[in-house]
């Protein structure tokens, strides 16, 4: 049992690394200073009382990158086998 402990922890040790490093990148991105200027609402546009509308971040602004950051850290950009070693990285802890 200890040579496959030993085994598991290696390999899933690469990917709880992966999982950190895209996690903190994403933290990152999201609290960098946003000074491109954010895209304008289409003419007409009214925001429903019910919601907090926020204009999208620039394509060339950091913030642009968070959703890209949280999707390799859930491991949804892989697809469904992706998600899968995110969630049996988790257990393995």
């Amino acid at each position: 049992m200890r040579k496959w402990h030993r085994w598991l922890s290696a390999i899933f040790g690469v990917f709880l690394l992966w999982i950190a490093v895209t996690g903190v990148a994403s933290h990152i991105t999201a609290l960098w200073p946003d000074t491109a200027p954010r895209a304008e609402a289409p003419a007409g546009f009214v925001c429903p009382e019910t919601m907090m509308c926020r204009p999208k971040p620039a394509p060339d602004s950091m913030r642009a990158w968070v959703g890209f950051f949280h999707h390799l850290h859930s491991g949804e950009e892989f697809g469904p086998i992706g998600t899968a070693i995110a969630v049996l990285s988790g257990f393995a802890m």
